[in-house]
C-alpha cells in the first residue's frame, strides 16, 4: 500500500505545465463560436426563407382574391333580356359606369348578345359607336362562355400595362341572355404589391407562365424574358419552390440572391418571384465573423506558441510514464518509474510504483485462488461424475427388465431418474470444460471433419427428445455434398448438438426445426432454425455470458446451467469461426456457426 505519512511536498506545480488544457477549452469556446456564427447564418437565412414563404403565398391569395372581386363585379349589375330584345342599354351603360368607379382596374366592358353581336361597348375613354359594334361570334372567349364557363384571358403586355380579357355569361330562365366582356388592367394593383416589398426586404416580380416579366419596381424590367434563368428553371413542373441560391431572375447581375417563386392558382396562371440580395442580408453578419476570425486567428497564432513551449517540457516526463504504464500492462510489475521533476509528475509516479507492487501481489493471490477454484471444480466434478455414471447405469439396468419386469408407471418413474441423472451429468460434464476454457486448457484435437455425418450423427442423438414433443428436424441437404472441413471433430460436433439441443428444449410441442448449410469459398454456415419461444430483445446482448439464462428459457426448463452457449461461443472461435443469431420472443430464433473451410482446399460455392 501507499505510504500516505512519506509524501513529498513538491515545489513545482503540473498546473502550469498544462495550461495547455486551458488552451483546449479556449480551442473549444472558439468552436463553440465558429458553430454559434454558422447557426446563426442559417437561423437568418432560415427567417429570409420563411418569410419569402409567408410573402408570395400571401400575395399569390391577394391576387386569387383579386381576380374573384373582378368576377363578383361583373356579376353585380344584371342584362336583363328585355334590354338586349329592345336594344336599350342606357340603364346597362349607366351601372358600367358606376362599376369603372367601383374598380379601378376594368378598363372596358361589352355587352354581346346570344348570337355573338357587339350590343353595346364601353371604356374608360367613352361609348364605342354603334356602326363600329361587330360580331364575335368565333372568338374564343365567346365560345367558352356562351357555353356557361368564365373565359380567363392569358396576360399580355401593352407598353407597360398588363391586360387580360374575363367573359362571363348571363342566363335568364336557363337561357343565355347576354355575354359581358371585360378588359383588365392588372397594371396598378401589381404595382401596389411591387412596391409593398421594401428594398431591404427584396424585390417582387410577376411573371406570366412563359417567364415574361409583368411588373416590377423597377419598370425597365418589364418584358424581360426570364425562362433561362436558374429559378424559372427550378420551378418547371412545380407550383413552389423556396430559398433557391442563383443569379436574380431579370437579370445578369455578378450577386447572388435567395429567391423564392410560387404560380399563382388564378386562372391567368401569374408566378410571383421574390428575389432577396444575398449580400443585403447578411451585411452585418459579414462584418461581425470578419472581425471574429481576425480574433480567433491572432488568439490561436498565440496559443500554438504557448502550447509548444509547454509541450517540450512536459513531452519527456510524459513519456517515461507511459512507458512506466505500458511495463505494467505487460506484466512487469517489478520495474520501478524513475523521475525526478519536483513537481506533481513525480509524485504521481511514486504512486504508481506503489500500485504496480500492490497489484503484483495481488496477482500472485488471485493466481492462487483460481489454481485451488479449478483444482476444486475438476475434483468435484470427477467426484460426482463416477456415482452420476452408476446411477444411470443401473437406472438402464431396471429400464432393460435386468432384474425382472416392472410396471408401466414404475418404468416411467425410471425414465425420469435417468433423465434426471442426464442433465446433471451433462452439468457436470458443462462444468468441468468451463474450468478447462476458463484456464485456457482447451487444446483443438485437429483433423479432417465430414460435415454431413456429423449433422447425422447429432440428429440421431436429438431424435429421442424430438419424438417425445412431436417435433420434425427437416434437414435440407445440398445439391453438392458438403466439403471437407479441417477441425476437432467432437468440439464441432458439441456445438451443433447443444444448438440443435436447444431447439427442441425450447421449442413448444409440434414446432418442426429446420436445419440449412450455406457454403462459400470461406467455409460452411449451419444453420439451425426453430419457431419456440424465441429471447426478448433486451435480453439478447447477454445470451453468450457464462451462467446466464433468458427469462423465457428459464420459465420453461429449469434444470440447465447456462454453460452451452458460453462453451459453443469459445470452441466456435477456438477454430476461427463464429456464432450468432437472430431472434424475436414469441416467434423462435436461429442460430448460425460458421467453420472455416481448409486452408489449402478452397471450396466451390453452392446453394
Amino acid at each position: 500500500m501507499i505510504d500516505n505519512s512519506s509524501e513529498k511536498i513538491y515545489k513545482g506545480s503540473l498546473a502550469k505545465k498544462f495550461t495547455v488544457i486551458f488552451s483546449v477549452f479556449i480551442l473549444l469556446f472558439l468552436v463553440f463560436s465558429a458553430a454559434m456564427l454558422y447557426i446563426l447564418q442559417s437561423e437568418i437565412y432560415e427567417y429570409v426563407i420563411d418569410f419569402q414563404k409567408y410573402k408570395v403565398t400571401e400575395e399569390a391569395e391577394r391576387i386569387n382574391d383579386f381576380t374573384k372581386d373582378i368576377i363578383i363585379d361583373l356579376k353585380s349589375f344584371y342584362v336583363l333580356k328585355e334590354d338586349v330584345l329592345n336594344n336599350d342599354f342606357s340603364l346597362t351603360t349607366t351601372h358600367i359606369y358606376q362599376l369603372f368607379l367601383v374598380n379601378k382596374s376594368i378598363d372596358a366592358v361589352k355587352i354581346i348578345s346570344p348570337a355573338g353581336d357587339e350590343l353595346l361597348a364601353v371604356s374608360r375613354v367613352g361609348i364605342t359607336p354603334k356602326k363600329q359594334l361587330g360580331s364575335v361570334k368565333d372568338a374564343q372567349y365567346f365560345q367558352q362562355a356562351k357555353n356557361d364557363i368564365i373565359f380567363y384571358g392569358e396576360p399580355r403586355l401593352e407598353g407597360k400595362n398588363v391586360y387580360a380579357d374575363i367573359a362571363v355569361p348571363y342566363f335568364e330562365n336557363f337561357n343565355l341572355t347576354a355575354v359581358v366582356w371585360a378588359r383588365i388592367n392588372f397594371s396598378p394593383f401589381f404595382s401596389e404589391l411591387t412596391s409593398e416589398i421594401t428594398f431591404n426586404e427584396g424585390h417582387l416580380h410577376i411573371l406570366d407562365k412563359n417567364g415574361i416579366v409583368l411588373s416590377a419596381l423597377d419598370i425597365n424590367l418589364i418584358g424581360f424574358d426570364s425562362s433561362k434563368m436558374v429559378l424559372f428553371e427550378e420551378l418547371k413542373n412545380k407550383k413552389e419552390v423556396f430559398g433557391i441560391e442563383c443569379r436574380p431572375c431579370v437579370e445578369e447581375h455578378e450577386f447572388d440572391i435567395i429567391a423564392s417563386a410560387k404560380r399563382v392558382d388564378a386562372e391567368q396562371e401569374f408566378i410571383l418571384a421574390l428575389e432577396s440580395d444575398e449580400k443585403k442580408v447578411f451585411e452585418l453578419y459579414y462584418q461581425f465573423r470578419n472581425i471574429a476570425i481576425m480574433g480567433f486567428v491572432v488568439f490561436i497564432v498565440f496559443s500554438g506558441i504557448f502550447i509548444f513551449i509547454i509541450r517540450l517540457r512536459t513531452q519527456k516526463y510524459l513519456k517515461i510514464l507511459v512507458e512506466g504504464v505500458r511495463k505494467i500492462h505487460e506484466g512487469k510489475y517489478g520495474e520501478k518509474i524513475v523521475l525526478e521533476t519536483g513537481d506533481e509528475l513525480e509524485y504521481f509516479a511514486e504512486h504508481l510504483n506503489h500500485f504496480s507492487s500492490d497489484l503484483e501481489q495481488k496477482i500472485g493471490k488471485l493466481r492462487e485462488v483460481d489454481i485451488i477454484k479449478y483444482n476444486f471444480i475438476k475434483a468435484v466434478s470427477h467426484q460426482l461424475r463416477t456415482p452420476i455414471s452408476s446411477m444411470m447405469w443401473l437406472t438402464e439396468a431396471l429400464m432393460g427388465q435386468m432384474a425382472g419386469k416392472f410396471t408401466s408407471e414404475q418404468n416411467d418413474i425410471f425414465r425420469d431418474i435417468y433423465k434426471a441423472n442426464k442433465n446433471i451429468s451433462q452439468i457436470i460434464n458443462d462444468m468441468i470444460l468451463m474450468a478447462d476454457v476458463d484456464d485456457d486448457k482447451i487444446v483443438l484435437e485437429k483433423s479432417t471433419a465430414n460435415c454431413d455425418d456429423i449433422i447425422g450423427s447429432v440428429m440421431f442423438e436429438v431424435q429421442e427428445q424430438s419424438r417425445q414433443k412431436n417435433i420434425s428436424i427437416n434437414y435440407k441437404k445440398p445439391e453438392n455434398p458438403l466439403p471437407l472441413c479441417e477441425g476437432d471433430v467432437k468440439k464441432i460436433k458439441f456445438i451443433l448438438y447443444r444448438l440443435l439441443d436447444n431447439a427442441v428444449k425450447y421449442s413448444e410441442e409440434g414446432k418442426d426445426i429446420a436445419i440449412t448449410v450455406k457454403v462459400s469459398n470461406e467455409g460452411i454456415t449451419f444453420i439451425i432454425q426453430d419457431f419456440g419461444i424465441g429471447i426478448p430483445k433486451d435480453e439478447q446482448p447477454r445470451i453468450f455470458i457464462k451462467f446466464y439464462r433468458a427469462t423465457s428459457a428459464y420459465k420453461m426448463v429449469q434444470d440447465a446451467s447456462g454453460l452451452s452457449l458460453y462453451i459453443c461461443k469459445y470452441f466456435a472461435e477456438l477454430h476461427g469461426g463464429k456464432i450468432w443469431f437472430e431472434s424475436k420472443e414469441g416467434e423462435g430464433s436461429t442460430f448460425y456457426f460458421f467453420l472455416p473451410a481448409l486452408s489449402t482446399n478452397k471450396i466451390s460455392k453452392t446453394d
